[in-house]
């Protein structure tokens, strides 16, 4: 392999009316300045080659995007017309994040209840066509309300060892299908 002092012309300093700014080349047998191509080349691909790896490096690196849910705590939550669809089912006891985004072409909400019925099970006002969210064995948790088509929010819950269920109560979109059945262990 041949060593880069043997190459010419060669980039061997940074130069210009300003000192320290521009290129120029010289020859082999030395710069203008005296410095020899071996000395020049010590001192820049060192440089070089940090300015070089360091991309390289960083597109080797994890994924640290916080909307990922590959953190234990946190579920990415699609709603759309109509469905809820949580991409975990199970998450270990404590804080839980919910990243909601409203993939659909209407308003809906997130909420979430503790209970131990299953999620097409809950009580239902026939006339409203809602969940009756203070019916005895619901317990809700939190809610976000007003999510937008095309937004995102999130939500936040202390949520402790239990069965929820995760629905949108918007009137007729819990009997259309935006409900899940949701495990903390």
């Amino acid at each position: 392999m041949t060593h880069p002092s043997e190459l010419a012309p060669q980039l061997v300093s940074c130069r210009e009316s300003s000192p320290g700014i521009g290129l120029h080349f010289a020859r082999r047998s030395g710069t203008p300045d005296g410095r020899s191509v071996k000395s020049v080349f010590r001192f820049f691909l060192p440089l070089i080659l940090l300015v070089g790896l360091v991309p390289l490096f960083a597109a080797c690196g994890g994924d640290d995007d916080d909307s990922s849910s590959s953190n234990p705590d946190q579920v990415s939550v699609t709603l759309k017309d109509f469905s809820l669809t949580p991409d975990k089912t199970t998450v270990p006891a404590g804080d839980v994040t919910f990243d909601i985004k409203n993939n659909g072409p209407s308003q809906h909400e997130f909420v979430v209840f503790k209970t131990d019925l299953d999620a097409a099970n809950l009580p239902y006002d026939k006339d409203k066509f809602t969940v009756t969210e203070d019916s005895p064995g619901l317990s809700k948790v939190d809610e976000k309300e007003a999510i937008d088509p095309g937004k995102s929010t999130t939500l936040t819950a202390t949520l402790a060892p239990g069965h929820y269920v995760l629905i949108c109560n918007i009137p007729t979109h819990y009997g259309q299908g935006m409900r899940f059945n949701f495990t903390v262990k």
